[in-house]
């Protein structure tokens, strides 16, 4: 029972259990009897935690899960799921877990006293989904509140996985973008041409101990016209002579 609480479940195991002991298989109705029987001892017990172990404070955040606000409860805006990774669905994302926070970690401490294996904690989480917020003030307070209860533990988790997937979508997004982003910034920032060379770049060269621009050394001169310029000066000073 604390591993399964599904009714076919619960109704195949008694099978199994009447075959292994020979035991003629009772008819339909005796079955089903059965079967609800146990589903109520199994609820009663949980109930009978419950009010032993959840204060008021904790009923009451509960509670207010159900309570309509304008036209949408707090439930039924977290049952909506995200239809996307973009901006504004991620930041009602982190919304809906900040609001679940403080009931998640009530769950977190509670559950484990209550003996629910992780596939009940998902069967009654999903019965919260399930049913409808006028619904679920129909049953009774305790199964309502295991219900809110196992709904709050799972779909914080839920919410933070999402959380993670749309951090790793953006980053995958981004280590996409950026060899081409890198490009575009130096084909920008060089000019690059046709010819390979840069347009507006300027060589620059050392003149006694401080940079010029290429222009400045041209209009210096270069050195093979430098030696030009000495040796007509060495030749007019032997004719001097």
């Amino acid at each position: 029972m604390r591993r399964d609480v599904t009714p076919n479940f619960v109704a195949a195991e008694l099978i199994v259990w009447l075959n292994e002991h020979k035991i003629i298989r009772p008819s339909y109705t005796t079955l089903q009897a059965l079967v609800s029987e146990v589903l109520s001892a199994e609820r009663r017990r949980l109930g009978a935690l419950l009010a032993q172990v959840l204060d008021e404070p904790a009923k009451t955040s509960l509670s207010q899960l159900s309570v309509r606000n304008d036209t949408l409860s707090q439930l039924a805006a977290l049952k909506q799921d995200a239809k996307d990774f973009g901006w504004r669905q991620m930041a009602r994302e982190r919304e809906k877990r900040t609001l679940l926070a403080p009931l998640h970690w009530i769950a977190k401490g509670l559950l484990p006293k209550l003996g629910i294996s992780q596939q009940n904690l998902l069967y009654y989480a999903s019965l919260a989904n399930f049913y409808t917020v006028h619904d679920l003030r129909n049953l009774k307070p305790e199964q309502t509140l295991l219900y809110l209860l196992c709904y709050a533990r799972v779909r914080y988790r839920q919410l933070s996985d999402n959380s993670v997937d749309a951090m790793a979508f953006h980053m995958h997004q981004l280590d996409h973008e950026k060899p081409r982003g890198c490009e575009g910034v130096f084909r920008r920032r060089a000019g690059q041409t046709s010819s390979g060379n840069a347009p507006g770049w300027s060589l620059a060269v050392p003149v006694r101990g401080r940079q010029c621009r290429g222009s400045d050394a041209i209009r210096r001169g270069t050195p093979a016209r430098l030696q030009d310029h000495g040796q007509r000066r060495a030749a007019k000073t032997r004719r001097s002579a």
